[in-house]
């Protein structure tokens, strides 16, 4: 064992200045009339550091199929897709919150919840229109289930899954890499994208909401509340009694894709507004709809103090490299994190 462990540990330390594998140009002849042969060397592979394995560690534990009991009737499932879901139960029924990608991750994570209750499902509720968080519905719907939404999201949805459905299929091929597979870099783990399903079968809302939304349900107060950030039809959903706040994608472990190749920016200040709106909420509870609940209101408080001041800081920077007149690689150059920020793990470059 101790051989082993001392091989692990070297090879780690050689790694630190030592690349074990070559990188070779690629090049790509004309498919299409008017294209030109394009040849490209990529960068070297980045060296391992232990505090690199160190996260990877941790990546795979973030990344196993649980269910995590978060408080007396507040469960969170994660690591069954790309997407999570949280339960509520209550004395009448159960809340769901977001569904994830795939109807075949859903119905595992449907079972899970069956092990805790049978009761019925009496609301789910969408945080935002991306499909991470919407195609598993129909795996939970029973009689009588309301699906809660912004109206916003069915403007959204219909733009981007019926008018724009081809071209953004075509824009996440490339985000992820799917279109250019020799340019791409394979990751360490397994990814937890189950692939779309339900597409073709979408539930919508059967109630949407302008501002804010009410109800009581079991003698559990929940208040949606459109927000904005990752989506413009964004919401969080607000348990005051609880002191508990699901925010969606307004907050995940990993700093926030403010502007996706291909796609429109996204409303970054309005992301900082709501974060600072969380913050003021002082909630004990934060469940995302990516990564692990944060619990502790000093935790909280610290994470998305933190989150907004790193999207604010990007914002402004960016700004100012805009009216310097300098190129976006000139842009990507400069603009940086603070140092007391950067180290954050929660603020390290996972999303892409």
């Amino acid at each position: 064992v101790q051989i082993m462990l001392t091989l692990l540990l070297g090879a780690a330390l050689l790694s630190q200045f030592v690349s074990v594998k070559s990188v070779s140009p690629v090049v790509r002849e004309p498919v299409a009339p008017g294209e030109s042969t394009l040849a490209y060397t990529p960068p070297p592979l980045p060296k391992i550091s232990l505090e690199a394995l160190k996260d990877l560690s941790e990546l795979k534990k973030a990344m196993t199929p649980k269910v995590e009991k978060i408080t007396e009737d507040i469960y969170l499932a994660s690591g069954f897709a790309l997407g999570s879901v949280q339960m509520v139960v209550t004395d009448e029924g159960l809340v769901i919150i977001d569904t994830t990608e795939s109807q075949e991750a859903a119905r595992e994570i449907f079972d899970k919840f069956r092990e805790i209750t049978t009761k019925p499902v009496r609301y789910v509720i969408y945080t935002h229109g991306h499909l991470d968080h919407v195609c598993g519905t129909p795996v939970f719907l029973e009689e009588g289930t309301e699906v809660i939404a912004t109206k916003d999201l069915v403007r959204f949805m219909e733009r981007d899954f019926q008018e724009l459905r081809e071209f953004h299929v075509r824009s996440r091929r490339n985000q992820s890499g799917n279109l250019a597979q020799e340019y791409t870099r394979k990751l360490p783990v397994k990814s937890l994208f189950r692939g779309i399903s339900g597409f073709e079968d979408l539930v919508w809302p059967t109630i949407t909401l302008d501002r804010e939304y009410s109800f009581v349900l079991g003698g559990k107060a929940f208040e949606v509340l459109h927000t904005s950030g990752e989506t413009p039809d964004h919401l969080m959903v607000w348990m005051p009694e609880e002191r508990a706040l699901f925010c969606g994608d307004l907050y995940y472990a990993s700093f926030p894709n403010l502007s996706t190749p291909m796609l429109e920016a996204r409303p970054v200040k309005g992301w900082v507004e709501s974060l600072d709106r969380m913050i003021q909420m002082e909630p004990e509870y934060l469940i995302p709809g990516h990564t692990p609940a944060i619990v502790g209101g000093e935790n909280v408080r610290d994470v998305l103090t933190h989150y907004s001041r790193a999207i604010l800081h990007v914002y402004e920077r960016t700004v100012e490299c805009i009216n310097e007149g300098k190129s976006v690689e000139q842009a990507v150059q400069s603009v940086r994190l603070p140092e007391d920020l950067a180290g954050l793990p929660y603020l390290r470059e996972l999303y892409g």
